[in-house]
């Protein structure tokens, strides 16, 4: 059980793409009975990109594009740059992912990003920020706690009757969220 543990946490933290472990072989044992462990790891590339497109009734065309880096600080993080462009939707997002955050089982992620829509009524543009810590007690049980701050301004395009052209009226919005899940 706890050699699975093990082999389970090195996943977990994300920079490998192989791990095995296991006990040497009997023939091997110490004086004082015990077995040594045999980890085997295979490091992945140290980024991943990932592309697509879409189409939805909704968004309409889009192209979305992941950007992730592992290991760069050294600490078995991960960053993540996230790309989306819509007809509609637009993002720009960036995180910071830690595992084994302060002890084990334990994940610290910090991000932030730019949002917007564009329709034909409205423009919504957006940026927020958010931290969270991702507690796993026992599997697949796990806690989340963190906090998300997003300030936004829409531009709503009010139309006037003895006029064809649009009036822009701006609306600006701030939202804290504390979140706590389990």
């Amino acid at each position: 059980a706890q050699l699975a543990e093990l082999e389970l946490r090195l996943l977990d933290v994300g920079v490998y793409r192989s791990v095995t472990v296991a006990l040497a072989p009997a023939d091997r044992m110490t004086p004082e009975g015990l077995r040594p462990v045999a980890v085997n790891l295979q490091e992945r590339r140290p980024y991943t990109l990932e592309a697509g497109v879409s189409y939805s009734t909704t968004d309409g065309a889009g192209v979305d594009v992941r950007l992730l880096n592992f290991n760069r600080m050294g600490r078995f993080d991960t960053i993540t740059y996230t790309f989306k462009a819509a007809e509609i939707q637009q993002r720009l997002d960036a995180e910071l992912s830690l595992p084994h955050w302060r002890r084990p089982n334990q994940r610290l992620r910090i991000g932030a990003g730019f949002s917007g829509n564009r329709t034909d009524a409205y423009n919504d543009y957006g940026f927020g920020v958010r931290v969270d810590v991702e507690r796993r007690f026992v599997r697949p049980i796990f806690g989340t706690i963190g906090s998300y701050l997003t300030v936004g301004a829409t531009l709503d395009y009010v139309a006037t009757y003895d006029k064809t052209v649009a009036v822009p009226d701006w609306q600006n919005l701030g939202i804290f969220t504390l979140l706590g899940a389990f």
